[in-house]
């Protein structure tokens, strides 16, 4: 009987502290609400279109047609260009992930419930990762093959994302 009161005593704390770990997070997240509107307007999907031919073969092949280039220097070029289109799709998830949150912030405050745009999100973030993986993947590849790498995917989700907060946005909060 003491045993098993004893293993419900620990079961309770460790739910109970599972708990207050949980609300914890959830109210120090970091991600203040108050601050999104101010860089709403600073997301462009536009300034991810350079990613589209950084990693093309065009600039490599002029490169290559130059006097004096060797392959030590067409290993670094390549290297150094997928140094730079990492950090463009660092840049590119993290701007994915505010336009997002912003998304289910603004549904949240919205006048009536919209179940369906709800699943749409989840949706576009499913796809989102999805395609992000994909493009991990491709240039893995093009580290080994130098074969290009389509981000139009991931750039069009972005827009698609930005196109729909723009919207949520502009319609009237709840009182």
């Amino acid at each position: 009987m003491n045993l098993i009161l004893v293993v419900g005593g620990v079961v309770a704390a460790g739910l109970l502290g599972t708990f207050v770990f949980v609300l914890l997070r959830l109210f120090r997240s970091g991600h203040s609400t108050h601050d999104e509107p101010l860089w709403l307007p600073t997301i462009s999907p536009a300034r991810y279109r350079p990613m589209e031919r950084l990693l093309g073969a065009e600039d490599l092949a002029f490169l290559a047609a130059q006097p004096g280039f060797t392959r030590a220097m067409a290993r670094r070029f390549r290297a150094g260009r997928r140094k730079i289109f990492r950090a463009y799709l660092r840049n590119l998830a993290r701007d994915f992930g505010r336009l997002h949150r912003a998304a289910r912030m603004l549904m949240l405050c919205a006048p009536q419930d919209r179940p369906d745009f709800a699943a749409a999100l989840v949706r576009q973030r499913l796809l989102f990762e999805r395609t992000m993986l994909l493009v991990q993947w491709r240039l893995l590849v093009n580290w080994a093959s130098g074969a290009a790498v389509d981000v139009s995917g991931l750039v069009s989700a972005l827009e698609t994302m930005n196109a729909q907060v723009r919207a949520l946005a502009t319609m009237p909060a709840a009182a």
